[in-house]
């Protein structure tokens, strides 16, 4: 019996120390940002075609800042702001404000490229290619200006992990996406990128923990200890700090932690 006990110590201790270090070489890898950026509407566009016209070569720019909901740019000749409400695939322009300068070869371009924001109503985005839309047809198409940059410790928001000698899942949330994981062996996965909404939600959620007590809330069940449920954490990260729970079964979280690990949960479903 006493064998039985050690062997069987000795393998929750080496399961447990083999989805640590899977935790910790995910959180140690770095991914690009051009992923995240080209799927994310906030950015600086380039315009390739408006009204069915290739206007590539007159370097009409779109900018997006989604924490403030403006739109501005350069039209051919002006350099113009606005606002927009973006809710979904749906978007609408607010009134365009732009400099007064007069250019006699792009001033029709540029009226035109106006008048079509102006009655855009959705949006297409992807693969950094952003298709603006009038009733479903394109009237305006951009490709997304990316720069290869490094995803940084304080892009990470939090990690939830679950995982059992016969699965795995990793979902990695930043400010603007999350990388769902669900191979162990590999660093791979999904990035998707997290509407404005949702990260703010996850962020009150946040708010509401005591970051130094969550590695001291006692999970509720014990079905992890022998297969019955998978071994879960999660990390938060704050003020440039990891702060890491201790393990509890998938689905059964701390209470002080259910309302988060449900917001994870929810955001990597919004594939």
């Amino acid at each position: 019996m006493k064998i039985l006990l050690i062997l069987f110590g000795t393998l929750l201790m080496n399961s447990c120390g083999c989805q640590k270090k899977t935790t910790e070489n995910s959180m140690k890898n770095q991914f690009t940002k051009t992923e995240i950026q080209q799927n994310t509407l906030s950015g600086e566009y380039t315009v390739q075609v408006v009204e069915n016209n290739n206007v590539a070569p007159q370097k009409l720019i779109l900018n997006f800042n989604s924490e403030k909901n403006i739109v501005s740019g350069f039209s051919g000749c002006n350099r113009f702001s606005g606002s927009y409400k973006e809710t979904k695939n749906s978007i609408k322009f607010g009134s365009m404000m732009a400099t007064k300068m007069y250019c006699e070869y792009t001033s029709k371009t540029e009226n035109v490229f106006l008048n079509a924001l102006s009655k855009v109503t959705s949006y297409k985005l992807k693969e950094g290619v952003l298709s603006l839309q009038v009733d479903e047809k394109e009237v305006l198409k951009a490709q997304k200006n990316t720069k290869k940059a490094k995803l940084q410790k304080e892009d990470k928001v939090v990690v939830y992990s679950a995982s059992t000698r016969g699965s795995f899942q990793e979902i990695v949330v930043y400010k603007e996406a999350l990388l769902l994981r669900k191979d162990r062996n590999s660093e791979k996965g999904t990035l998707m990128p997290i509407s404005k909404e949702g990260a703010q939600a996850l962020e009150k959620i946040i708010s509401k923990i005591d970051v130094n007590e969550i590695d001291t809330l006692v999970s509720p069940t014990k079905m992890r200890h022998y297969d019955g449920a998978a071994h879960a954490s999660v990390i938060i990260f704050k003020n440039g700090k990891a702060y890491r729970s201790s393990g509890f079964d998938a689905g059964h979280p701390h209470k002080k932690l259910e309302v988060l690990v449900n917001k994870i949960i929810s955001l990597a479903a919004k594939k």
